[in-house]
């Protein structure tokens, strides 16, 4: 049975005003590759796939540019991101193989659970936490529930292999990061 919405300071914020059955930091894996998932929701139209980011300051980039800048209000430039939306893009697909011969209506948003304001050009990107329930609760297809009942079984039961995951994905995704590093320096 998936958990409740988490109540601790990080994540109370994306707690949506509903009983909707929700996983959180789940983590799969293949060869050679793992992915952590925020939060998967599971709504009466399929599946969800969250990623959230809690950042200040203002965000700029192209919906389909690889990174994102963050600035202060200053306009001082304090970090880059990797594009969210690109990452739960990709996040999706890990879920949609991972469930394979079980098709079901998946579909991922950004959530932004922190003050920062985003460019107008990826604002309609990313879904404010303070809109995610209206969000949840809108329909985008309609799935046989016997099948959308097994991919959420598999989902739930990969879940409680994520802690047994979770060094092997970190070192994993620590090397992801420094290759892209170095990419972008070249």
């Amino acid at each position: 049975m998936a958990a409740p919405w988490p109540r601790n300071r990080r994540d109370s914020s994306l707690e949506p005003r509903s009983t909707l059955p929700a996983l959180h930091n789940v983590i799969l894996s293949g060869a050679g590759w793992s992915v952590e998932l925020d939060h998967v929701v599971r709504v009466p139209s399929g599946i969800v796939v969250l990623e959230t980011k809690t950042l200040g300051g203002t965000i700029a980039g192209e919906l389909d540019a690889p990174v994102w800048t963050q600035r202060t209000a200053g306009g001082v430039e304090v970090g880059r991101l990797d594009n969210p939306v690109l990452q739960n893009q990709a996040h999706v697909r890990a879920v949609e193989g991972f469930l394979g011969e079980l098709r079901v209506p998946i579909c991922g948003y950004v959530v932004s659970a922190g003050r920062a304001r985003f460019a107008p050009e990826i604002a309609d990107a990313v879904v404010p936490v303070g809109d995610l329930s209206w969000v949840l609760s809108i329909s985008f297809a309609e799935p046989n529930q016997r099948v959308l009942d097994a991919a959420w079984q598999r989902v739930e039961r990969e879940t409680a292999k994520s802690g047994s995951r979770r060094a092997a994905h970190e070192a994993y995704a620590r090397r992801r990061r420094e290759a892209f590093r170095l990419r972008r320096q070249a």
